[in-house]
Formats: structure tokens, sequence, C-alpha cells
């Protein structure tokens, strides 16, 4: 049985900076909302979470989008 939890994976474009997303590291992980600032070398984006000021490099794998 498939974990619905389970990140999906996505595959951003530039026109997809500033959209939100949703990191979820593992299934039992707190999923963590943030927005994509840039698009980094293949296979990772830039993704501002919560309030902070900086934004972290993170595997697109990780990620789910928030709305379609």
């Amino acid at each position: 049985m498939k974990d619905h939890r389970a990140p999906r994976g996505i595959t951003p474009q530039e026109s997809d900076i500033g959209r939100a997303v949703v990191y979820r590291a593992a299934p039992d992980y707190k999923p963590e909302q943030g927005i994509i600032t840039s698009i980094g070398r293949i296979g990772n984006v830039f993704v501002r979470y919560g309030l902070g000021s900086t934004s972290a490099s993170t595997d697109i794998g990780d990620l789910d989008w928030v709305s379609p």
C-alpha cells in the first residue's frame, strides 16, 4: 500500500519561481512549506521555508506542489 504522505517529486521550471512547495524528508517527518526562490543545478531548487530570510538547497525528489 502506497503511503500518500511520501513525496512524489517535482519538475520545476523557471516559471515556478515563487510557487509554494511542501518538503517531506520521510513519510513520518512533519511536512514543511516553502517558496521556490531559484532553480539550482539538475535535481535541486532553492526554497525559503517559513519566515526565514535565506533559502535552502532542496532535492526536488523531496518536494510536492502545494497546489496544482
